[in-house]
């Protein structure tokens, strides 16, 4: 991309624009100097190659690192969390992934990269494991549920993709 996409002004004005808003406080990034930088650049580099299918991008925020453990990517790969270094080799996640969802999958790949800090957050999350292993028919029904479901974030992507076709389209109808 070309230097003045990652200038500070473009970038300010592109996320002012593109969030309605006279500031950036409110996504918690207005004090860091390369955060809006960062995202305005991100927003052109997705506006230039998605053209209209980013109405469902309404809001920016930032990883708190207050919350998480911060992992750089060497760590990551030295740990092998998501990939291993060996063809003979199992990464992390493939020990710990029996999730039933795309959307699961995400969020375990999320969680194993971005460990928490806070140890309340951490026993919840024990909690509820503890309570699917306490009541296994609640855990299948539920399991049930959820792979019927499909995955709901990709599908909400395309909401206003199919918005943008019938709105072009008047005479289209989706059934």
């Amino acid at each position: 991309m070309e230097d003045w996409v990652f200038s500070f002004d473009f970038a300010h004005d592109k996320l002012l624009t593109r969030f309605e808003v006279q500031n950036l406080k409110g996504f918690g990034i207005e004090d860091l100097e390369l955060a809006p930088i960062a995202a305005g650049a991100v927003l052109h580099y997705l506006e230039v190659t998605e053209n209209n299918k980013l109405r469902h991008i309404t809001s920016i925020s930032r990883i708190q690192p207050d919350r998480y453990v911060w992992l750089d990517r060497f760590t990551v790969r030295n740990l092998e969390l998501i990939q291993s270094q060996h063809d003979s080799g199992t990464p992390l996640i493939k020990i710990l992934d029996h999730t039933v969802s795309p959307m699961g999958a995400r969020l375990l790949r999320k969680w194993v990269v971005l460990p928490l800090k806070s140890i309340p957050a951490i026993e919840s999350r024990l909690e509820t494991v503890d309570f699917f292993l306490q009541h296994p028919h609640l855990a299948s029904t539920l399991e049930k549920q959820i792979r019927q479901m499909g995955d709901l974030e990709r599908l909400i992507a395309k909401v206003p993709l199919v918005k943008l076709i019938l709105e072009r389209s008047p005479n289209c109808y989706a059934h």
